[in-house]
């Protein structure tokens, strides 16, 4: 990687996760206090990276908002990745690529208006799941109460409508870099899990169904052009084989992150950074309270 890729921003870092950044000849820069004004934090980010050349941000957080402030922030300072992380970040997009591809195919089928929605549901049926704008996640619609519930706080549209998906249920941690996507963590989810466990990592798979999760989440990454970071899949074992249920430009949540860190002994942010190309120089690293270098 070039001299730019040797720097990172980090936002509001664990002292190890930092320190594993230097470590590897990184310079890093870090924003210790988050202001909770998100448009001024997406000005400060940007403004820190197009000033500093910096390309990469990585928050390890469980804060919903400043994800989605980070993953806009990198779209603006590396207009190369903008579109990878637009498609990632667009369950009508994303999933439009992946079946005219052959990859993870889902019925799926995008609506424009909440009236629309509901029109479909009397020849879609259910249960199905329905996701709004960047929500990746989705609500599932098991009968005609929850579409109800789900129309009285419905967020703006445009929609996506697609099956609900059966089957085991695959966390899959990845790191991409220059292009080549390392899986570095499964995690069971719920019906993935040994009885009694909500997560459980790693994940107890055979060797196919491994392969066959590594394999589809590897070609999602490929097919919307994503170069660079950390991406966290949702992925359903189907009868009819690995599935997407959605994808995120961002490491996986706070309770993935703490069961991996007791698994192994090692903070997965501290293992996501070792194994980030470094630069020849040595572990430079400044701090601050704004994007500063630590």
């Amino acid at each position: 990687m070039g001299e730019m890729a040797q720097r990172v921003l980090l936002v509001e870092p664990e002292a190890e996760v930092a320190d594993a950044a230097a470590a590897v000849g990184l310079e890093v820069w870090s924003v210790q206090n988050a202001t909770e004004d998100v448009g001024a934090l997406h000005s400060l980010l940007v403004d820190c990276g197009s000033t500093h050349g910096i390309e990469h941000i990585l928050y390890f957080g469980g804060s919903e908002a400043l994800h989605r402030v980070v993953e806009r922030a990198l779209g603006d300072i590396s207009p190369r990745r903008a579109e990878a992380l637009r498609r990632l970040g667009d369950p009508v997009a994303m999933r439009r690529i992946l079946n005219e591809s052959g990859v993870s195919v889902v019925r799926a089928m995008p609506v424009e208006s909440v009236e629309g929605v509901c029109v479909l549901a009397e020849r879609f049926p259910l249960p199905w799941v329905v996701k709004a704008g960047g929500d990746t996640r989705g609500t599932v619609v098991r009968d005609r109460a929850d579409l109800d519930e789900w129309t009285a706080g419905a967020q703006a549209g445009p929609y996506l409508v697609e099956e609900f998906l059966v089957g085991p249920e695959v966390g899959v941690e990845t790191l991409t870099c220059e292009g080549m996507h390392e899986v570095i963590g499964m995690t069971a989810l719920r019906s993935a899990a040994p009885a009694g466990a909500e997560l459980f990592y790693p994940a107890p798979l055979s060797d196919a169904d491994r392969v066959g999760v590594r394999a589809t989440v590897r070609s999602l990454l490929d097919l919307v052009g994503y170069e660079s970071g950390l991406a966290h899949t949702h992925v359903v074992l189907t009868e009819s084989g690995p599935r997407i249920a959605s994808a995120r430009a961002r490491p996986g949540g706070p309770p993935v992150r703490l069961l991996m860190r007791v698994a192994t002994g090692r903070h997965p942010g501290r293992t996501s950074c070792r194994r980030w190309p470094g630069g020849p120089r040595g572990s430079r690293t400044r701090h601050g309270s704004r994007p500063s270098p630590r």
